[in-house]
């Protein structure tokens, strides 16, 4: 077997995060039960999500010049992810993740976009030798959408298969879409991506393929997952697992399914391991802190 090369280009932080009984209302104060500092951000989760299923994964981004982005770059060291393409912006700030996490295992995020904000184009163009040597280049939304959208364009170009994780939802132009191999999104970014309700799924990834999407998976939680390939849809459940914290799932499931996708399986068993794999992480608290390894997703 093949070890996957997943290029991931995204957002770097580190998440700050609470228990609490309940989500406070406005201008109510609540206790906090617990407290914990936690490296996150949708690209570094799925780059870690990735690692951890034995693929060789390479990280494009930005830290800040603060404790916070030392802490990072001492993290992909540790999960040995090349990070040399990550600079250290020291004119700013390092992302940050406000996040509560109530008693249900349900959160609240604030973001602050800091170093992720200042991706640019020059970024990818300084590294453009490393997307062509990927076998699938990895996005989300929360560096610039100019970023993102000339990055896809520049992979289509380059024949370099993408796989864009569309969180949080924005406007993208249409050929962005055509320029994508696989999208993974969930209902409500589903809604906001289609202008289908999410209450539709199967009309969701209809109307995702009449956009120019080749595949495309649309993850409900525990409602299980609805996908696509080409066109022709199926749906896998969910497994029964006592959840403690929805952190980072959806970022787990993104880095899963790009390593078994890239390393030759199924469409359909690449979905069953992000979907496992997922299910281990809703049972822990945090984000990295709670990604599965490889050997740990086999039920």
């Amino acid at each position: 077997m093949k070890t996957a090369k997943i290029l991931v280009i995204g957002s770097i932080n580190m998440d700050l995060v609470t228990e609490v009984p309940h989500m406070p209302l406005p201008g109510e104060t609540i206790h906090s039960s617990g407290f914990h500092m936690i490296p996150g951000g949708k690209g570094m989760n799925q780059a870690v999500a990735a690692r951890r299923m034995d693929a060789h994964v390479t990280f494009i981004g930005r830290v800040g010049g603060d404790i916070y982005g030392q802490a990072l770059m001492q993290q992909f060291d540790g999960e040995q992810i090349d990070r040399s393409h990550v600079t250290v912006d020291k004119g700013a700030s390092s992302g940050l993740a406000f996040i509560n996490v109530d008693s249900s295992g349900e959160n609240s995020i604030v973001l602050h976009s800091g170093a992720n904000g200042r991706v640019n184009k020059s970024d990818i163009d300084h590294h453009k030798g490393i997307l062509q040597e990927a076998d699938l280049v990895v996005l989300q939304l929360e560096i610039p959408k100019p970023v993102v959208e000339y990055t896809v364009k520049l992979c289509k170009r380059l024949g370099v298969p993408v796989l864009l994780n569309p969180a949080p939802a924005i406007t993208l132009t249409a050929e962005v879409f055509t320029g994508l191999d696989y999208i993974v999104l969930n209902e409500i970014e589903g809604e906001q991506m289609t202008g289908v309700p999410a209450s539709s799924p199967k009309k969701i990834l209809s109307e995702l393929h009449q956009m120019g999407v080749k595949n495309a998976i649309l993850t409900l939680g525990a409602d299980g997952v609805y996908f696509s390939e080409g066109g022709n849809m199926s749906k896998l459940p969910s497994r029964k697992v006592e959840v403690v914290d929805t952190t980072a799932a959806g970022d787990t499931f993104v880095g899963t399914f790009a390593v078994f996708i890239s390393e030759g399986f199924s469409f359909s068993e690449a979905v069953q391991k992000g979907i496992d794999a997922a299910s281990k992480t809703v049972g822990k608290l945090g984000a990295q802190s709670s990604i599965p390894k490889r050997d740990e997703i086999f039920f």
